[in-house]
């Protein structure tokens, strides 16, 4: 017999044993096969491999590829995917030429292979689309008209203030506008979570020393403001906001700080807020009528009876005791050439 022939005769028996590349169990094929094969190698010299073909090709079933990156950054690509025999390879393929493997890192064997792949790399800033490509041992390409989509990798700090791109977007910063230096010691200090309170005031701040221990005072007390004032801390804390900051001011400051964050004055600052409502000059109007009140002991004493004062200092005296109420305001009244100055 001819090699020819006899490659035929394999390949005929082949195609009797095998259906869609699953082996026919059956005592009968896999002895015909074994006597076919013996003898195609006796007869050609070539020994002949049976490869298990499947038909259909891979499918992936799921990925999880971001939709934005950051220049630097290794992006993390996850592919699970399914054959009827096994897949070979998987791959990321950019539209820019940029080929990205990906490695099997599991997998399990039951009516067909189920694999989880795991790969990734750095990409050059840009936007990119992108396909999925996965194929099995026998060549076949999974479809990647269903696999694909689009990724933007950002530069890492396109505006050069050196806060990267992902504190800017965590912060709510304008990534393409140059921050202030006040705004960076936040985000480096760990302190990004103030931005949002301080930020007006951060914009229009000289950075100094005096300015960092404001920073640093605003830590340390907001979230004990906080605690009794919840939602409200901001504007209590908004009350000591100037654009020239020195060490007296920042003694004021924490002396109204701490008196914010004693439960005892709770009902004080209350009733401050509910009518100043973020309005400074409500407020400067209230310190100057409460200055005074302080000159007439009797008058503060018995309230507004004898003075058209602001609401508020009515519902304070009312409701709150008077030394209550003077530490309050004596603690406004050393702020207020600073905080007022401005106002008129």
């Amino acid at each position: 017999m001819k090699a020819s022939q006899a490659t035929t005769l394999f390949n005929r028996l082949r195609c009797q044993l095998y259906s869609e590349g699953n082996c026919l169990p059956n005592s009968w094929g896999k002895a015909v096969l074994s006597i076919g094969l013996a003898t195609i190698v006796g007869l050609t010299g070539v020994t002949y491999g049976c490869a298990l073909v499947g038909k259909n090709p891979p499918v992936i079933q799921n990925y999880k590829i971001p939709e934005w990156a950051v220049e630097g950054e290794k992006t993390d690509i996850e592919v699970s995917t399914f054959d009827d025999k096994g897949t070979k390879s998987a791959y990321v393929q950019l539209n820019n030429g940029l080929k990205i493997p990906l490695s099997k890192v599991s997998r399990s064997v039951e009516k067909g292979e189920t694999a989880e792949w795991k790969g990734g790399g750095k990409i050059p800033v840009g936007d990119y689309e992108y396909i999925i490509v996965v194929k099995d041992s026998a060549g076949n390409k999974s479809d990647h008209s269903k696999n694909k989509g689009k990724i933007t990798i950002y530069p890492f700090d396109a505006d050069n203030d050196g806060i990267g791109y992902r504190d800017e977007v965590k912060y709510g910063l304008d990534p393409n506008k140059r921050d202030s230096t006040v705004i960076k010691y936040l985000v480096d200090k760990n302190l990004g979570v103030f931005i949002p309170i301080l930020k007006t005031w951060a914009e229009n701040t000289v950075m100094d020393e005096n300015t960092k221990a404001m920073i640093d005072l605003v830590a340390l007390y907001y979230p004990k403001i906080e605690e009794i004032f919840p939602g409200a801390a901001a504007d209590i804390v908004g009350i000591v906001y100037v654009s020239s900051i020195d060490m007296e001011y920042i003694g004021y400051t924490k002396t109204l700080f701490e008196l914010a964050s004693n439960p005892k004055f709770r009902i004080t600052f209350e009733l401050m807020l509910s009518r100043m409502k973020g309005n400074r000059k409500e407020l400067c109007v209230q310190i100057e009528q409460y200055s005074e009140l302080v000159k007439n002991k009797e008058q503060l004493r018995i309230g507004i009876s004898r003075g058209p004062f602001s609401p508020i200092i009515a519902n304070v005296l009312k409701d709150t005791p008077e030394d209550e109420l003077s530490e309050v305001m004596d603690a406004l009244l050393k702020l207020y050439p600073k905080y007022c100055g401005a106002v008129k």
